[in-house]
């Protein structure tokens, strides 16, 4: 992992861009301490409306009153 300074991270920042670009990951720093970190972007997956249709079945008693031996008197 790369560090930079904020100030050099402003001058260089086209240059920085393409580094991450291109797979590093860099924090930035300001007197030393961490204030950020660039990360390359990584697209996940795309959803689609309904991928996950049928997984799950909705039970017929779904909106039935929970037995009374779950609650203690």
């Amino acid at each position: 992992m790369i560090e930079i300074d904020e100030q050099d991270a402003k001058a260089t920042l086209v240059e920085l861009i393409e580094r991450v670009g291109g797979g590093e990951t860099l924090t930035i720093t300001r007197s030393g301490k961490p204030i950020a970190r660039l990360i390359p972007y990584r697209r996940t997956g795309e959803r689609t409306l309904g991928q996950d249709a049928g997984l799950y079945q909705v039970p017929e008693d779904l909106d039935a009153p929970l037995p009374t031996s779950l609650f203690p008197s």
